[in-house]
């Protein structure tokens, strides 16, 4: 496995190109984009478009393409965040799209800092509206993902903090393998 990366910044923008191949010669290439831009010290906007490219078809679609359909993965987010006092409100969103899959995330989470920045307690929830192709046919089906967590992070010593999490989630909708389908009329 080898991986490799470059990045370069002229804030607010950051432009990064990681690389990755596998012992079965697949690789995958990542040109990421970065916006960190703070409208004042306490809110801001974080904003990111990026692309996997990768260069081997899925085992599962070999079938359809014999010769290999290479894949696309582009994706956008951005989220607004804005403090109050020792509060942290921050809400946004991902669109993601690939040749045989698209999902629409919503995301929204808190965390407080107390104890003098040493602790912070946070949580989340995400909502994803997921929406995976029958290949070989163009039709799509639906999938809806709710995601919630809770942490809380102690700062132990300078060099050492300790994390407690728990993350939970549900899937609804569609839950089939969209490649291994057989018509029966």
């Amino acid at each position: 496995v080898a991986v490799t990366g470059v990045q370069t910044c002229a804030l607010p923008i950051c432009i990064s190109l990681h690389t990755f191949t596998d012992t079965r010669g697949v690789t995958v290439l990542s040109p990421t984009g970065e916006l960190n831009r703070d409208f004042t010290p306490r809110s801001g906007l974080r904003a990111s478009f990026g692309v996997d490219a990768i260069s081997a078809p899925s085992d599962s679609c070999i079938r359809c393409h014999p010769d290999g359909a290479h894949n696309v993965r582009a994706y956008a987010n951005a989220s607004l965040f804005k403090k109050y006092g020792d509060t942290k409100v921050s809400v946004g969103g991902e669109v993601s799209r690939e040749q045989f899959y698209g999902a629409y995330t919503g995301s929204t989470s808190i965390a407080r800092t107390l104890n003098q920045s040493n602790t912070t307690i946070a949580g989340g929830y995400a909502f994803s509206l997921n929406k995976p192709v029958l290949h070989p046919d163009k039709d799509t089906e639906t999938q809806y993902q709710h995601a919630a967590f809770a942490t809380l992070t102690q700062t132990v010593s300078r060099s050492t903090a300790v994390q407690l999490g728990f993350e939970t989630s549900r899937i609804t909708g569609f839950q089939n393998n969209v490649f291994l389908r057989a018509n029966v009329d």
